[in-house]
């Protein structure tokens, strides 16, 4: 395998899934301008939870073991966007809301610091928050959302 991001993403997506509350929605791409119940969704839904996973950066792809079993060492961040939003003007409960919501997560991620995937194929995750910002979305909504990143580092062996 060149690189472990095509086995963690589905890892990550469904530790995940059972973290959240239920009917969250867990979006791959890039951050959607409205919370939406699905592509091409424009008059957007009243109330939930989004996680949106928007890219994976490398901050390391290094040389660690030479020969018929080559190993390189991949560092990455899987960067995620969290959001709660509403149909009022509440956004102290939706800092409530996104903050449990991570918390949750957080709390997952850390009981299973490998996403449910072995040591041969992960060695370690964790998340990182990076801001937080608060603010009504496209269709006036109240709205807060934490961007983070899920820390990852494995050592993958490339098959010859």
């Amino acid at each position: 395998m060149s690189s472990s991001v095509p086995v963690v993403l589905p890892a990550f997506k469904t530790l995940v899934t059972s973290a959240l509350p239920v009917g969250s929605t867990i979006w791959t791409g890039a951050v959607m301008p409205v919370a939406q119940a699905g592509p091409g969704d424009v008059t957007g839904i009243a109330s939930g939870v989004i996680l949106q996973i928007i890219s994976v950066h490398f901050d390391a792809d290094q040389f660690a073991e030479s020969g018929p079993t080559y190993k390189h060492e991949e560092h990455y961040n899987i960067q995620c966007s969290l959001c709660a939003w509403a149909g009022d003007d509440n956004y102290d409960q939706r800092v409530q809301d996104v903050y449990t919501a991570y918390a949750d997560l957080s709390i997952a991620i850390g009981a299973s610091p490998r996403l449910g995937l072995g040591a041969d194929q992960i060695r370690l995750a964790w998340p990182r928050q990076l801001s937080l910002s608060i603010t009504p979305d496209a269709l006036g909504r109240s709205s807060a959302c934490i961007d983070f990143e899920v820390q990852v580092q494995a050592r993958v062996a490339s098959q010859s």
